[in-house]
C-alpha cells in the first residue's frame, strides 16, 4: 500500500503542476476562481441603493443581504445549477451578524455564489460612522456622541479615521514596583501592582482602564478595577482570578513593564481616542492633516464577535457550498476583553473567563470575526478582510474542505487565519456537535499587519485539526509569528508520558514566504520563531518555505516542546534554527535538505541530514537549489498582483516605546564612583535577568545627582546572594553643605533583597547629591550586585475627600474630611460652610434645610497647601405638597353625582430639593401609579383617589384622598305587556315596566308613564290596565320617562294602534251592560241583533236614541264612535 504522506505529496504535486500550467495563461492582476457550474439555476443582484421590494434584477436589485438569503433560501433545495447573487459596488452597513444556517447552502454538488459584480467593489461592514464631532474647548481632541439608541454598540476597542486603525489612549511603558495584596480581597493575594506616583496617574473612570503587560511571549491585558493612593504608591488594581493567576505561573514579575490603556488622562497624542462607556462619549485627537468635519471615522457596532458565521445546527447538518468572492470585509467587533482578561498564553490562544483549564492552562482562542462551525465546503476567494477586531477568518469547529485562496487579509488583531479550536484535540470539553476541523487548503494568500492592539498574533494559526494545507502565501508584519501550529495533547516530554495518540497533524505547510514576523519585538515579545511547532503534529510536512532576513523572530524555524513526526525539509531559513532537545522523540523530527545562514543544528534533537550554511544573504551567492526554493515560495504568478493591493506597514511605533521607569538611580543621574566597576549600568537596569555590577574591591560607592528636591525618598536594593559577588551591607550617604562632608542618612545594614528603606530629607543637607555604599565583609570578599532603585516621592500636597452624600438628602449630614499625605503628614485640614468663617476640623455637622457649599482643605507639617475642594451638601426635610384639581370644577349632575368623566390635576410644590415624582391609586393604595399627565376617568363609579409627591430628598407626603361619584349611564327601562302591534279597543292592555340604575338609583319621584295620541298625553299607572275603548282610534305611543338620582334621564316608547270590529262593538255592548253603562237588558238584546245582522245604521240610531237615558254618555260616545268608523270604511 503506498504510504499516505507520500500520495499527498504526489497529489499535491500533480495538482500544482496542473495549476501552474493553468495560471501561465492567466493576466497577473486577475486572481484565478473555482470554476463556476456551467449550469446557472437563478441569478440576484443586491445594491445598497435597492430596494428588498424590488425583483432582485440588474435593474432592480435587492437592498439587503438578508432579503437575498430569504429568497434563495426558498429554491435551493433541490438545485440544478449554480445560484449566482451579485453585490454591486457599496457598503453594506451590518447591524447584526450576517448568519448562513445548514438551510442556506447549495445542494446536489452546486454552489451558491456571493460575488462581486464585475470589477465593483462591495463592502460588509460591521461598523457605524461616527459624526457630529466637536472641539473640545481649550483641548486638541474632539468628542461626539455614540448612544445606544442610535444603534453603536457598548463596547469596542477598535476607532478607525479615513481607514486608518486610531489607538486607545494610552500612557508611556513604566515598571512596576512590588505586587499589591488588597485587604478587600481576602480570597487571593496578587491583587495588582503598585507603581510610582510619578509613573502612574489616578484615573477618573477606572474600569474603562486596561492594563498591558509584556513579557517574553506573554502579552497581557486586564480589566482594572480600581487605581488609588496606597502610601508612597499608586496601586492598580486588576481583574481576578486572572491576575494572581498569571503572577503564580511565570513570566511576570512586580518589576515588568506595564501600560496603562484606554484612559483618558492619557489622551495627548494624536491619533489616541476614548471612550467613555457611562456618558457615551468617544474622543479622538486628530493629525495636523484631519479634518473632523469630514473625517470618515468607524466604530465596530454588532453586539457579537462575528460579522459574519457560517453555522451548521449539527455535524450532520452542516452549512456546505457557498462562495464568497470578490467582497471586502471589515469592522468586527470583540467583546470578550469587555469583562475578561486577554492574553497569559502563546498567539491566539486565550485563558478561559473562568482562569485555567484544569487540563492545558489555556482553554479558549482570539475568536474569528468570519466564523465557520459545523461546515463542508466554503469557500473564500479573491476577498479583503481588514480593519477586524478579532482574527479575520476561523474555522471554529466541524470544519472540512474549505478552500481560502487569493484574498487578502490586513489591519487585524489577531490572525488572518485561524485553524481548529485550542480544545479541540480529544473533542470532550463543553461545545456542543465536537468534530474535528479537517481537510482545509489556504493558499496564495496575502497577510498583513496583525496583532494591532494584540501583540501575540500570528499570520495563520493552527490549533488541533487534521491535514490543513498552508502553501504560496505571502506572510510579512506580523506581530508574533508567521505560522504558528499548536496541537495540544495531555502529557509532557519530561515525563515521558506525551499522548501521541490522538489524530491530529498531518499538515502540508510548503512554499510559503515569511517576511517580517515578530514585529511586537519592538516591546520585548519574543520566544517565537517565523514557522513555528508545539505539540504532536504527526506526519506534518513543512517544505520548500523561505523565511527571509526581514523577520525579528528569534529564530526563522522552532520546533518546540512534544513534537512527533515532523518533517522540515527543503527550506530557506535566513534566520536562527531552534529545534528544541523537548521533542517527543528527536528521530521522527526530519531536517532534511535546508539551507540557512546559521550554524548547523544538533543532531541530538533531530536527524538532521543535507544542510548547507549559506554565507550570504545575496541570493545570487546561493546554490541554484536554494534560488529555485526561494523564487517559487509565495505567491505564484497569476496572484502577484495582490502584492500591489496592499496599503503601506503601518506605523508600529504607536505605543509610546518610551520605557518610564521609576528609578532615579541611573545612567543620566550617575555622577562618579570608586572606580573598579564593571557592567555597572547592570545597576539601573530594572531586570535581574541581566546580570550583576562587580567590583573586586571589598568596598565601594557609586554617586548619583539627582537633579531635583522630593518629599522623600525609597531605597530597594537587589543581589542574589550567591557566589563570590556578593553585598553583605549596604548605606546610603547624602552631602551635607554645612558640614562640607557626606553624612550617613541610612547606616550600614545587612542587605536583604525585600528590604524598603524611606529617606524624608532634612533642610541642613542638600537634596541633590546621593551615595550608594555596599560591601562584603566575608573574607577575600567581592562585590557584586543586581540593582539600585531611587523612587523620589513627589512634593505633593495633601489630599482630602470627603464622604458628602451626593445629592439630596431629608436628614442631618456629618461630613467628614479625610487628608492623606504622602510626605511630611497633616497638620490640621480646614473648611468654611455657607460662606462663613473659617473652621479647623475634620468633621462638619448640618441640619439645616438649605443648599450648603462646603469649601475644605488640609495642610501638611511641610507648609504645603492642598488646592480648596467644593462640595454642596444639600437638605431637604420637608415632604412636598400636592393639591387637587377636578374638572369640571362643579358637579353637573344632582344629589352630589358627577355625570360626565372626570379630570384629576395634581400640583406640586416643593421649594427645595424638587418633585421627583407624584403618585395615584385608585384602589386605596395596594396599586400606584406614576402621575405624568391630568387624569380623566370615565368609567362610572364611587371613587377615592389617593395621592402622594415624593421630592429628591426622598421625602414622602403623607397620603391624601379625594372622593367623588361619576354615573354618566341613564337608566334602564324594560317595557312587557304591550308591544308593538293592533289592539282591539274591547282589550284591556296592562303595560309592565320594569326600572333600573345600578350606580345613584332611580329617582322614582321623576318618573312618568303616558300615553300620547296625536300630542295629547294621559298619564297611565303602573300595574293599571288601560281600556283600549277609552284611547280614540288610531295611534297611540306609550312613554316610559325616568330619572335616576344623579340627573340622568332615558326614556322608553312603545307605538301601538286601536281599531274596532262588530265583534268589539258585540263585546263593547257586553261589557258596558255588565258594568252598568246599559242599564236595559232589553235595549242591550236589541243592540246586539242589530249588530248580529250589520244594521250599523240601525245600531247607530238606537244608541242616539238611548243615549243618557238607558245607555251612559261614556257608552254612548264609545258605541257611536266605534259604529261610525265601521260605516265610514264600508
Amino acid at each position: 500500500m503506498m504510504n499516505q504522506v507520500l500520495r499527498r505529496r504526489i497529489t499535491r504535486s500533480i495538482l500544482k503542476c496542473f495549476l501552474t500550467m493553468t495560471m501561465a495563461a492567466t493576466a497577473l492582476t486577475i486572481v484565478p476562481m473555482p470554476k463556476a457550474s456551467a449550469t446557472t439555476q437563478a441569478t440576484y443582484y443586491v445594491s445598497p441603493s435597492g430596494n428588498d421590494s424590488n425583483a432582485g434584477t440588474l435593474s432592480a436589485p435587492f437592498k439587503t443581504i438578508q432579503k437575498v438569503k430569504d429568497i434563495v433560501n426558498t429554491i435551493r433545495g433541490d438545485m440544478t445549477g449554480d445560484i449566482n447573487v451579485y453585490l454591486r459596488g457599496g457598503t453594506y452597513e451590518q447591524s447584526s451578524t450576517i448568519a448562513f444556517t445548514d438551510n442556506d447552502g447549495g445542494s446536489n454538488g452546486y454552489y451558491i455564489n456571493y460575488m462581486a459584480y464585475g470589477s465593483e467593489k462591495p463592502v460588509i461592514s460591521g461598523g457605524k460612522r461616527i459624526t457630529g464631532w466637536t472641539q473640545v474647548s481649550g483641548q486638541n481632541y474632539y468628542a461626539a456622541d455614540v448612544p445606544l439608541s442610535a444603534g453603536y454598540t457598548d463596547y469596542f476597542r477598535q476607532l478607525y479615521v479615513n481607514g486608518v486603525r486610531a489607538y486607545r489612549a494610552s500612557g508611556p511603558w513604566v515598571k512596576g514596583i512590588s505586587f499589591y495584596d488588597s485587604p478587600y480581597a481576602t480570597d487571593t493575594t496578587i491583587d495588582g501592582i503598585n507603581f510610582s506616583p510619578l509613573t502612574v496617574k489616578i484615573y477618573s473612570n477606572p474600569t474603562d482602564v486596561r492594563l498591558l503587560h509584556l513579557n517574553s511571549f506573554k502579552v497581557d491585558e486586564w480589566p482594572v478595577i480600581n487605581v488609588g493612593v496606597n502610601g508612597d504608591y499608586h496601586t492598580v488594581r486588576a481583574a481576578q482570578p486572572h491576575f494572581q493567576i498569571r503572577a503564580e505561573r511565570g513570566y511576570m514579575s512586580a518589576t515588568d513593564k506595564y501600560m496603562i490603556i484606554n484612559a483618558f488622562e492619557e489622551l495627548d497624542t494624536p491619533g489616541e481616542w476614548y471612550l467613555n462607556r457611562v456618558t457615551r462619549k468617544i474622543y479622538y485627537y486628530p493629525y495636523s492633516n484631519e479634518n473632523m468635519s469630514t473625517a470618515e471615522v468607524y466604530a465596530p457596532a454588532i453586539a457579537s464577535d462575528q460579522l459574519v458565521k457560517f453555522e451548521g445546527s449539527s455535524t450532520s447538518n452542516l452549512v456546505q457550498n457557498i462562495r464568497l468572492q470578490g467582497i471586502t470585509f471589515e469592522h468586527g467587533n470583540w467583546l470578550f476583553p469587555k469583562d475578561y482578561f486577554i492574553g497569559g498564553s502563546q498567539a491566539e490562544a486565550l485563558y478561559s473567563s473562568s482562569g485555567v483549564n484544569p487540563s492545558f492552562t489555556y482553554g479558549d482562542q482570539v475568536p474569528g470575526n468570519i466564523s465557520l462551525n459545523h461546515t463542508s465546503g466554503i469557500q473564500f476567494i479573491g476577498d479583503t478582510i481588514r480593519h477586524m477586531g478579532a482574527s479575520g477568518i476561523h474555522l471554529y469547529n466541524d470544519a472540512s474542505d474549505t478552500l481560502i485562496q487569493g484574498n487578502i487579509f490586513y489591519d487585524l488583531t489577531g490572525a488572518g487565519v485561524e485553524i481548529g479550536r485550542f480544545l479541540g484535540t480529544y473533542m470532550d470539553d463543553d461545545i456542543p456537535g465536537e468534530a474535528p476541523v479537517k481537510d482545509n487548503t489556504i493558499t496564495n494568500n496575502v497577510i498583513r499587519d496583525t496583532g494591532r492592539d494584540f501583540m501575540a498574533a500570528t499570520g495563520i494559526s493552527i490549533m488541533p485539526a487534521q491535514r490543513t494545507t498552508i502553501t504560496h502565501n505571502d506572510i510579512n508584519n506580523t506581530a508574533y509569528m508567521g505560522i504558528h501550529s499548536r496541537m495540544q495533547v495531555l502529557g509532557n516530554f519530561t515525563t515521558n508520558d506525551v499522548d501521541v495518540s490522538q489524530d491530529i497533524g498531518q499538515s502540508y505547510i510548503a512554499s510559503n514566504k515569511i517576511g517580517q514576523s515578530n514585529w511586537a519585538k519592538l516591546y520585548g515579545v519574543n520566544d517565537n520563531a517565523s514557522i513555528y511547532n508545539f505539540g504532536p503534529s504527526k506526519g506534518t510536512q513543512i517544505i520548500g518555505n523561505y523565511v527571509t532576513n526581514a523577520s525579528s523572530a528569534d529564530a526563522g524555524i522552532y520546533n518546540d516542546d512534544n513534537s512527533y513526526q515532523i518533517t522540515w525539509k527543503e527550506n530557506v531559513i535566513l534566520k536562527g534554527l531552534n529545534l528544541s532537545p523537548r521533542s517527543v522523540d528527536p528521530s521522527t523530527i526530519l531536517f532534511d535538505s535546508n539551507y540557512g545562514n546559521s550554524s548547523k543544528p544538533s543532531s541530538s534533537n533531530a536527524v538532521v541530514t543535507n544542510y548547507t550554511k549559506l554565507t550570504s544573504t545575496d541570493i545570487s551567492t546561493w546554490p541554484q537549489a536554494a534560488k529555485d526554493i526561494a523564487n517559487q515560495a509565495g505567491l505564484e504568478s497569476a496572484y502577484a498582483g495582490l502584492l500591489n493591493q496592499v496599503p503601506a506597514t503601518p506605523d508600529y511605533g504607536y505605543l509610546n516605546s518610551n520605557f518610564k521607569s521609576d528609578s532615579l538611580a541611573n545612567s543620566s543621574t550617575k555622577a562618579a564612583d570608586s572606580g573598579g566597576w564593571s557592567n555597572l549600568d547592570r545597576m539601573w537596569d530594572s531586570t535581574i535577568a541581566t546580570g550583576e555590577a562587580q567590583n573586586e574591591a571589598n568596598e565601594s560607592w557609586v554617586q548619583f545627582n539627582l537633579g531635583g528636591d522630593f518629599d522623600h525618598y525609597v531605597f530597594r536594593f537587589t543581589e542574589d546572594e550567591y557566589g563570590a559577588y556578593q553585598v553583605t551591607e549596604w548605606k546610603v550617604q547624602r552631602w551635607s553643605a554645612s558640614q562640607n562632608a557626606w553624612i550617613d542618612i541610612m547606616p550600614y545594614q545587612v542587605s536583604n533583597t525585600n528590604l524598603e528603606q524611606r529617606y524624608t530629607p532634612i533642610s541642613s543637607l542638600a537634596t541633590t547629591n546621593l551615595r550608594l555604599y555596599v560591601r562584603n565583609t566575608a573574607s577575600g570578599g567581592k562585590i557584586g550586585m543586581q540593582e539600585f532603585i531611587v523612587t523620589g516621592i513627589p512634593k505633593i500636597p495633601p489630599v482630602t475627600t470627603n464622604d458628602a452624600p451626593q445629592g439630596w438628602v431629608n436628614h442631618d449630614v456629618a461630613v467628614h474630611l479625610k487628608a492623606t499625605d504622602s510626605g511630611s503628614g497633616i497638620a490640621a485640614t480646614f473648611y468654611t460652610m455657607d460662606g462663613g468663617a473659617q473652621q479647623k476640623s475634620t468633621s462638619v455637622n448640618i441640619t439645616e434645610e438649605g443648599i450648603h457649599p462646603l469649601y475644605y482643605w488640609s495642610v501638611d507639617n511641610a507648609g504645603r497647601v492642598e488646592a480648596g475642594h467644593t462640595v454642596s451638601v444639600k437638605i431637604d426635610k420637608t415632604a412636598p405638597v400636592t393639591t387637587v384639581a377636578v374638572s369640571p370644577d362643579q358637579q353637573v349632575g344632582l344629589n352630589g353625582w358627577y355625570v360626565h368623566a372626570v379630570t384629576v390635576n395634581f400640583n406640586v410644590y416643593d421649594n427645595l430639593s424638587g418633585v421627583a415624582r407624584t403618585e395615584y391609586s385608585l384602589d386605596g393604595g395596594s396599586t400606584w401609579l406614576a402621575y405624568t399627565a391630568p387624569v380623566t376617568l370615565s368609567q362610572d363609579g364611587n371613587y377615592t383617589v389617593s395621592y402622594r409627591s415624593t421630592d429628591n430628598a426622598g421625602n414622602v407626603e403623607v397620603i391624601k384622598t379625594i372622593g367623588f361619584n361619576l354615573d354618566e349611564t341613564t337608566p334602564t327601562i324594560t317595557v312587557s305587556g304591550l308591544v308593538y302591534g293592533t289592539y282591539s279597543d274591547s282589550m284591556d292592555i296592562t303595560p309592565i315596566f320594569t326600572l333600573g340604575d345600578n350606580l345613584s338609583g332611580v329617582d322614582s319621584s321623576k318618573t312618568t308613564v303616558t300615553v300620547s295620541t296625536h300630542g295629547v298625553k294621559q298619564t297611565v299607572q303602573q300595574g293599571s290596565a288601560i281600556p283600549m275603548y277609552s284611547l280614540s282610534l288610531g295611534s297611540h305611543t306609550l312613554i316610559v320617562t325616568v330619572s335616576d338620582l344623579a340627573g340622568n334621564t332615558g326614556s322608553q316608547t312603545v307605538e301601538f294602534q286601536t281599531t274596532t270590529s262588530i265583534q268589539s262593538l258585540q263585546a263593547l255592548v257586553t261589557r258596558f251592560t255588565n258594568s252598568g253603562w246599559i242599564n236595559n237588558a232589553g235595549i242591550a238584546n236589541s243592540l246586539q241583533r242589530k249588530l248580529a245582522v250589520n244594521a250599523l245604521a240601525d245600531f247607530v240610531n238606537e244608541v242616539q236614541a238611548q243615549s243618557g237615558k238607558h245607555i251612559s254618555v261614556q257608552a254612548g260616545g264609545y258605541l257611536f264612535r266605534d259604529a261610525q268608523y265601521l260605516l265610514s270604511n264600508k
